[in-house]
């Protein structure tokens, strides 16, 4: 379906030049997934890609780091590329269009990928929930300094690009957070906000929860949890990105959690991840063509794990796998689509 190739070059010519030259056949490509670290020089490398190629569309941006049959690479100048000889079909959309992408995407599967700096508030991709998307919010660094897309002739921000695929023979979303709470009910938010849980300041539940205090809570702490909603058999994960202290209300980086919303509080676990992780891939098959989308924050370097869950899933699938860290994860699941936190989102065709 896709073949692969990949640099860790810091000069961008040089890392162009590599992607071509290591694909296997580029004059059966009709399009590619781009992707590079952020510290690429972003409309150099995809003019150079894509001057090599003969001007074939390119789809893809900024990623934190790559996943490749060889190892897992991240925090320096990592980029890939996947070449595919299908007809592209492939559209942008700004945000005030979400609304177009269900019909355009007919019943057809759908990539999906937006820039993660963009500002895109939590109720933005709710035009998207009924679609069958998988994807990504794209970050080029651990920093949070760069974020760009590739949208098949030019380089863009603020937007998001969805290109149509095969359906996937198989998909599967690990998750990296656990519940440490009963479920709660949201009995107070507004758009990004959750302002009460149980009609009592969230700050304060979620003080109460984990026995910490509220300064505790605006530090540190506070990126190790985040809130859940039930989707499936699981609890999809939504990041927690700060708490106001002066009326002790949330605010979300991902998900939409309007009044009425049940939720619980999750905590980051490397040991479910792994767990998770190695339940799924039962269902994989070796040496079949095989991308991953994974959360930036599941590395050893943000988890603290002392083993790349990510290196699970290599070595599990074999000479036909491909990924990418991100930093916010697009899910479908049971005709519902969710941007995610601390997850994995692996298919197979």
């Amino acid at each position: 379906m896709f073949n692969t190739s990949w640099s860790l070059a810091p000069d961008s010519r040089q890392a162009a030049a590599q992607l071509v030259r290591r694909q296997p056949n580029v004059q059966g490509a009709r399009w590619g997934l781009l992707f590079a670290s952020g510290f690429h020089e972003a409309q150099g490398l995809f003019s150079d890609v894509q001057r090599r190629l003969g001007s074939l569309p390119l789809i893809g941006g900024s990623c934190c780091g790559i996943i490749t049959p060889s190892g897992v690479e991240y925090g320096g100048f990592e980029a890939m590329l996947l070449l595919f000889d299908s007809e592209p079909q492939f559209n942008v959309f700004k945000q005030s269009e979400l609304g177009q992408v269900a019909d355009w995407q007919g019943e057809d599967f759908a990539l999906c990928f937006f820039d993660h700096l963009a500002g895109w508030p939590a109720t933005a991709l709710e035009p998207l929930r009924h679609c069958t998307l998988m994807g990504a919010s794209l970050l080029g660094n651990f920093n949070r300094q760069s974020s760009f897309l590739f949208c098949g002739d030019r380089v863009a921000n603020d937007c998001l690009v969805a290109v149509k695929i095969p359906q996937p023979t198989q998909s599967a979303v690990s998750h990296g957070s656990v519940p440490i709470s009963e479920p709660l009910t949201v009995t107070q938010a507004d758009g990004q906000w959750v302002q009460r849980l149980d009609d009592k300041p969230a700050l304060e539940v979620i003080s109460q929860i984990t026995g910490l205090d509220e300064a505790e809570l605006r530090g540190a702490f506070l990126r190790h949890l985040s809130l859940g909603q039930p989707w499936q058999e699981h609890f999809s994960s939504h990041l927690i990105a700060e708490a106001n202290a002066e009326d002790k209300s949330l605010r979300m980086a991902t998900g939409y959690f309007p009044p009425g919303q049940q939720a619980v509080l999750m905590s980051r676990s490397a040991d479910s991840t792994f767990v998770d992780v190695e339940q799924q891939l039962g269902g994989f098959i070796p040496n079949k063509p095989s991308f991953y989308i994974n959360c930036a924050g599941r590395t050893g370097a943000f988890s603290g794990a002392l083993q790349e869950e990510a290196d699970l899933v290599r070595q599990y699938l074999g000479k036909d796998v491909a990924g990418i860290f991100s930093g916010a994860e697009l899910a479908s699941q049971g005709g519902e689509s969710r941007l995610i936190n601390w997850s994995g989102v692996l298919l197979q065709w």
